[in-house]
């Protein structure tokens, strides 16, 4: 027991980061499997698994940002990062969706 205990004073600034991480692919594979037998009976369904898959795991990444034993000013530079990843990929994805809905306009 003291060997435990000496290793989690030890890793204290670590253990809240380790612990979001567990708990979060927890949360992902259990959501993952309950859906995935839902849509085994519901085909139609797998847009919305889809999107509540990538709202769980961007919400696990900044719970996880979050947790990382770094300092403020860091971990705002990682947001912001973050930030622009994000609106690149929604600006890259949005002028498709723009192009292929002016060509059925037209």
């Amino acid at each position: 027991m003291q060997y435990f205990l000496d290793w989690l004073t030890g890793q204290h600034p670590y253990l809240p980061s380790i612990i979001t991480v567990t708990v979060i692919t927890i949360l992902l594979i259990g959501v993952n499997r309950f859906t995935l037998k839902r849509l085994s009976k519901n085909q139609g369904q797998l847009l919305r698994q889809q999107l509540f898959m990538i709202t769980i795991t961007f919400i696990g990444v900044i719970a996880i940002l979050v947790s990382l034993p770094v300092s403020d000013s860091i971990k705002g530079q990682i947001f912001s990062l973050l930030g622009i990843v994000v609106s690149a990929a929604i600006a890259l994805s949005s002028t498709t969706f723009v192009g292929n809905a002016m060509a059925g306009l037209m």
